[in-house]
């Protein structure tokens, strides 16, 4: 029932221009008494009383129905979807002046003129009553045995347009559906839109499938309402809505840019400068301990493991291999103090995405992590590069700006997944003096792995950091 309730909802919101054609007959029967109380009397004036009692009772009863009718037409409306009986007919703009036009000729036929001239009206008056009566019952068979569905991508990029498919499937055996027209609604940060799909003719048994391009700018949940199908066809002055397909939620991922010189070179140099002091600390280039192995001429004779040789009577040698490079993690905080920071940290959330998508195309050997401090403090940590991309885009997609400092919580969620001793930690923040003062105690978690500070600002994000123009590729047609 409740969500019978919501669909109505929607449906009112669409088309609050409109009202059942239920309604307005009522309204019509109600008006058609009124004149009878007038005209009746003037014809059988001996019965003049009881005339008027009766048709001015029935135009009340008549409006009380149609007050009825629209007070309660939530409960009327899923009664009917409930038990498959909705045979409601809105009446557009259109059909308005169509009425109009039948109760100017129903007046002036009733209200004076010869006979000739009276019976004339009144036949034209039935010609147009009868199509409107027949154009609602022509609408309502359009939409029987309908079906209709939308098709959504698994994810989408802000910014970048993509498709929704929407098909629709005839059940009929014999009637065709003309001039269809599924609508959408979408709701994204506070903005709908209603995105329209028309469809010429649906033969019967067959179905169709149609597209609109759709492009959200901002990243986040979007959510599709309700897809409603109608059609006016054949003469527009009746419209039938049909619900077809349930409510849908998109997620919209931050949209990678391309990563600038500066950039790289700010992070090699640093990545250098770290290799460098662990090479001085232990006294050779960064190698990674293997395995024990028999010794060989031209190994040297500090790698002799004499414990292992005294055991075994024979030499053994540590076997050390070159380590392949640190990899990197990105710590994101998202501390906002003020709104006016609000797009600058929208900026280096696409940044964000950009360095992990780079990260995990460039194979290090070891897990990708993500730490994410907003409202709620979310790590992303995989070894697999796909699997890592699509969960930092749902993780971005979905983190919110802080107005509160976390850093304390960003120490202790980055000491849970660090795993790997070989990270090489990059931490964007745009308060950098507060992690230099505010860390204390919790930098020993950090404690065997490098930790480089990035100011965001500006002017270092237009030097680090250039969003992608959306390409011919990304704009091509997909298939449902």
């Amino acid at each position: 029932m409740a969500r019978a309730g919501q669909k109505n909802t929607v449906m009112r919101s669409r088309h609050a221009s409109a009202m059942q054609l239920g309604t307005i007959v009522q309204l019509l029967s109600a008006f058609a008494c009124v004149l009878a109380a007038i005209a009746l009397p003037l014809y059988f004036p001996q019965d003049a009383h009881l005339l008027r009692w009766v048709m001015f009772s029935a135009a009340g009863f008549f409006i009380l129905l149609a007050v009825l009718s629209r007070v309660f037409r939530d409960r009327v409306a899923a009664f009917s979807e409930r038990w498959n009986l909705d045979n409601r007919v809105l009446v557009p703009r259109e059909g308005f002046v169509f009425l109009g036009i039948m109760l100017f000729l129903a007046v002036a036929a009733l209200s004076g003129g010869s006979a000739t001239t009276g019976n004339s009206l009144l036949l034209i008056f039935g010609l147009m009553a009868g199509s409107f009566v027949v154009n609602g019952w022509v609408v309502l068979m359009m939409k029987r045995q309908l079906e209709c569905s939308r098709t959504l991508p698994s994810t989408a990029l802000a910014g970048v347009p993509f498709s929704v498919w929407v098909t629709v499937r005839n059940r009929r055996r014999r009637l065709a559906s003309r001039l269809l027209q599924a609508e959408d609604e979408v709701d994204f940060a506070g903005v709908v839109v209603r995105p329209l799909v028309t469809f010429l003719r649906v033969s019967p048994g067959a179905a169709r499938t149609a597209a609109y391009r759709l492009q959200i700018p901002v990243r986040g949940r979007v959510i599709f309402r309700q897809l409603q199908i109608s059609t006016q066809f054949p003469l527009g002055i009746g419209r039938s809505v049909l619900g077809a397909d349930e409510p849908h939620e998109l997620l919209v991922v931050p949209r990678p840019g391309r990563l600038l010189p500066a950039w790289q070179q700010l992070v090699a140099l640093r990545g250098e400068e770290d290799s460098r002091m662990r090479e001085s600390q232990s006294g050779r280039a960064e190698e990674e301990f293997v395995g024990l192995r028999d010794y060989r001429n031209g190994d040297r004779l500090r790698q002799i493991h004499w414990l292992s040789t005294a055991r075994s009577g024979s030499l053994k040698v540590r076997d050390f291999r070159p380590h392949q490079k640190t990899s990197i993690a990105v710590i994101l905080d998202l501390f906002c103090p003020e709104e006016a920071a609000e797009e600058l940290l929208e900026r280096t959330i696409s940044l964000a995405a950009t360095v992990c998508s780079e990260v995990s195309d460039d194979n290090c050997g070891g897990e990708h992590c993500l730490v994410i401090g907003g409202k709620n403090v979310v790590a992303v940590q995989s070894s697999a590069a796909i699997d890592f991309r699509q969960r930092c885009g749902r993780a971005l997609a979905e983190c919110e700006l802080s107005r509160q400092p976390l850093i304390s919580d960003l120490l202790r969620s980055v000491g849970r997944v660090q795993g790997n001793r070989r990270h090489r930690w990059l931490l964007l923040t745009a308060r950098p003096q507060a992690w230099q003062s505010d860390v204390g105690d919790d930098a020993v978690r950090l404690r065997g792995t490098a930790l480089q500070v990035l100011t965001i600002s500006a002017a270092n994000l237009q030097a680090w950091f250039q969003p992608l123009q959306p390409s011919q590729e990304l704009l091509a047609e997909d298939t449902p």
